[in-house]
């Protein structure tokens, strides 16, 4: 079962209405074999954004830069679908050939997950998660 999600954007609105704070989730994957019991999900990047004018700090919410995600994963399929995306254009695969290096950042947040169903339970082994380190700036007058 492999689920991905190149991006998605949320967006918060006062009675006004007016945009008030937006959120953006990049790089999602839910990954399980058929065969295996593990699980993998994978979030890569989020980012919380003040959309007021006058804001201080822009960004409110982003995770460090941690480098390239060198480790063999799941997400060749990304890639598949970023070259499935720029396909619409009708570009030849000489014009696109940035594709097959595209990198990866480490991702901001990832959690495998293995387990032995049993007749009466589910038997979790192994439960790990990682949460990358995060740059918040918040402004007083945000919060009131």
């Amino acid at each position: 079962f492999n689920l991905f999600a190149l991006g998605a954007t949320f967006s918060l609105a006062d009675d006004f209405p007016r945009e008030i704070m937006s959120m953006t989730l990049r790089h999602f994957s839910l990954y399980k074999r058929k065969e295996e019991t593990e699980t993998t999900i994978r979030l890569r990047h989020i980012q919380v954004d003040s959309m007021f004018a006058s804001a201080q700090y822009p960004v409110v919410l982003e995770p460090l830069p941690l480098g390239v995600d060198r480790r063999e994963t799941n997400d060749d399929d990304v890639r598949h679908l970023i070259a499935k995306y720029y396909s619409t254009f009708e570009l030849s695969p000489d014009e696109c050939f940035w594709i097959t290096s595209v990198e990866c950042p480490m991702p901001f947040f990832e959690a495998s997950l293995s387990y032995l169903p049993q007749e009466h339970m589910t038997w979790i082994p192994s439960l790990n998660i990682y949460l990358s380190p995060l740059k918040c700036k918040v402004e007083l007058s945000y919060l009131l």
